[in-house]
């Protein structure tokens, strides 16, 4: 084999390990657009003239967030309310606040975290882990970086389901509301009705 032989297959490896780089990259980029879509619906709070003004404000401001900021962002939104903050007293319209929350936060912040290290390595460390001036060094890249590409499309699928349990139930939720029963239950009888007895 001459030394020309060498430098195609090391190339070619190079090629694989770009393309498979790039392909991790985008998919943590695509994870971060969804945070950005998704959280602004989590989590929304106004009286009726302004709750979609301040869905659409929360929106913009997220969209120039990165993906650690939404990731605290998200922990933030979906812990336990335990501080949030009071009304204004001043408020003279009815004010809706509303709130998914979970109770295994810690679970789905440490696979986020490990999401958010595995992109810090790819985007600031990853060629002084892997300089790709060998076919041995490519080799161990390629192996790293299908390792992180199972474990992004992991953390993806199970971000997903939790996704779809809440649309599950806020589909409930816009269905309990728009029924009798519901009204009932969130408001009781009729205010205006109950000052005749």
């Amino acid at each position: 084999m001459d030394g020309n032989a060498n430098i195609d297959v090391n190339k070619e490896k190079k090629e694989q390990v770009i393309l498979l780089y790039g392909k991790c990259l985008l998919n943590l980029q695509q994870f971060e657009l969804l945070l950005k879509r998704v959280l602004p619906a989590l989590k929304m709070e106004g009286n009726i003239d302004t709750l979609e003004g301040n869905r659409k404000l929360d929106a913009q401001a997220l969209s120039r967030r990165m993906l650690g900021q939404l990731i605290s962002e998200f922990v933030n939104r979906m812990g336990e309310s335990n501080n949030e903050p009071e009304l204004d007293a001043g408020i003279d319209l009815p004010y809706i606040r509303f709130k998914f929350e979970l109770g295994n936060i810690e679970e789905h912040f440490e696979r986020l975290r490990n999401l958010l290290g595995m992109r810090n390595e790819l985007v600031h460390h990853f060629l002084e882990t892997f300089p790709l001036n060998s076919d041995e060094n490519c080799e161990s890249a390629l192996i790293h970086l299908a390792h992180v590409s199972v474990k992004i499309e992991e953390n993806r699928l199970a971000f997903r389901g939790m996704l779809k349990a809440f649309e599950e139930w806020r589909n409930y939720l816009c269905q309990l509301l728009i029924s009798d029963a519901g009204m009932s239950l969130l408001f009781g009888e009729k205010l205006s009705e109950s000052s005749d007895r």
